[in-house]
């Protein structure tokens, strides 16, 4: 085996020799060229990283101003339920008691007459449940 690291190690300092005999010194301008090119490549590299900075900060704040921020604030006024505000009113004329077909006065108050509301004179209408149902009104936190 020492042979071999003989012979490996002969190689080698050959090709040493050779490449210090070859090798000679870079020119001031091949070095202050590889200088410039660095510093382009920094600069550049800056300047992106700047542009993509100042893009996100100029979406967000677009974002913020034009409200379509985190979605957590509350409308200026509560919602109100489309069947009250959709539902057309009706409304009845005023009629006597005594045309209205098919009334009979008991006590002051007549069977077939209704209010302007289209309810009858009791204040329930035959087809009104007698339980009242409650609706909650949603709450919102207070603006911040």
């Amino acid at each position: 085996m020492p042979e071999t690291d003989d012979r490996l190690r002969a190689l080698f300092k050959e090709a040493a020799a050779t490449g210090q005999s070859r090798a000679r010194p870079a020119s001031a301008a091949i070095i202050s060229g590889r200088g410039a090119r660095a510093r382009r490549t920094r600069v550049a590299a800056r300047a992106a990283a700047a542009c993509v900075v100042l893009a996100g900060t100029g979406a967000a704040a677009a974002l913020l101003l034009a409200g379509g921020g985190s979605g957590d604030t509350a409308p200026a006024t509560p919602p109100h339920s489309s069947a009250t505000t959709d539902a057309p009113r009706r409304t009845f004329p005023p009629t006597p008691a005594s045309t209205t077909p098919g009334s009979t006065s008991l006590g002051g108050t007549s069977l077939g007459s209704t209010n302007l509301n289209g309810t009858p004179p009791g204040g329930r209408s035959p087809d009104t449940p007698t339980s009242t149902a409650t609706t909650s009104v949603p709450t919102y936190p207070p603006p911040t």
